[in-house]
């Protein structure tokens, strides 16, 4: 299942989808729906790469999976190897995976290599890549789909991408 997690406002994210004719995900988490909220107090807090908005985010993904009944922090450990947090931007979005602990997806723009220029934001465990294609190609196949559905945790997946 896919969701959402953003820094961009939610008109534009919603109206990029409609043009693009993609489907709006069941859980999207902008900073418009954190922006106000009372807890936690300190802004910086509320935005990535710090991990209130991605443990948000995955409280009301589980809840739909539990019957919307409160989750465990064991549920919350448990689901981390499942989740893979994808982003362009190696220090909101890079060090956000790297502060949860989850598998980190990096777009990058072709032939340039910024890897070195990040050492501290990412986290240990990141691919890159420059073509979304590459990606979907590689989730669509039969032995990926047959690990997806088997559990297999998405760091051993994505070794073989």
């Amino acid at each position: 299942q896919i969701g959402i997690l953003s820094s961009g406002h939610t008109p534009f994210i919603e109206k990029t989808l409609s043009l693009w004719k993609i489907p709006y995900p069941r859980i999207m988490v902008m900073d418009d729906d954190i922006r106000y909220l009372k807890h936690p107090k300190d802004p910086q807090d509320k935005v990535k790469p710090a991990p209130f908005p991605f443990k948000f985010l995955q409280i009301r993904w589980l809840k739909q999976f539990n019957g919307n009944t409160p989750v465990s922090p064991a549920q919350l450990r448990a689901s981390l190897p499942r989740i893979m947090y994808f982003g362009d931007d190696p220090h909101k979005d890079g060090g956000l995976a790297k502060n949860v602990g989850v598998l980190f997806g990096w777009f990058r723009e072709k032939n340039k290599d910024e890897t070195g220029a990040y050492p501290n934001e990412l986290p240990e465990n990141f691919f890159s890549f420059s073509d979304w294609g590459k990606v979907v190609d590689f989730l669509a196949r039969r032995d990926v789909k047959k690990m997806l559905k088997s559990g297999i945790p998405l760091e051993e997946i994505f070794s073989h991408f």
